[in-house]
């Protein structure tokens, strides 16, 4: 019995590596850019959160929710939004897994397992200036990456 656990499980394996290897690129990163700072700070700006997102509706844009996200983060936890954005980044392989899913219900283990590794190789294929602009920057991989992880 434990046989057949074990053989289940095991296409997870390159996931939870890739997992580690995200979490280890994102506890890297650090406050970069100009809007990290001002997010980091802004929420004190204002007598409450909701005096806050009214302000920043109507005066900035329509991205309150997510820069309150960022926001929380870099004022009160940057090592959460380092955790959060390892998961949802490790989430995209697994997705891409989902989707191969679809088209070829049937595949063995062992095919699992390939395609997995596939996956997690395109998206370590992501050109360098994507990463490093855009999924390890804070304020962009809330605005960009988060809203991906409600695919899943």
């Amino acid at each position: 019995m434990t046989g057949i656990k074990q053989r289940k499980y095991y296409k997870y394996i390159p996931f939870l590596l890739f997992f580690l290897y995200a979490l280890m690129r994102f506890a890297m990163g650090h406050i970069q850019g100009d809007d990290d700072r001002i997010y980091q700070t802004t929420l004190t700006q204002y007598p409450s959160l909701l005096a806050w997102l009214k302000s920043f509706y109507f005066s900035w844009g329509g991205r309150a929710p997510l820069l309150m996200i960022i926001s929380l983060f870099l004022q009160y936890c940057f090592p959460a939004w380092q955790l959060t954005a390892a998961v949802i980044f490790t989430l995209f392989p697994l997705y891409l897994c989902r989707i191969q899913h679809l088209f070829y219900p049937d595949l063995s283990e062992k095919e699992q397992f390939g395609m997995g590794i596939l996956a997690i190789a395109l998206t370590m294929a992501l050109p360098a200036t994507i990463v490093n602009s855009a999924i390890t920057w804070a304020t962009a991989s809330v605005c960009y990456l988060f809203p991906g992880a409600l695919l899943f």
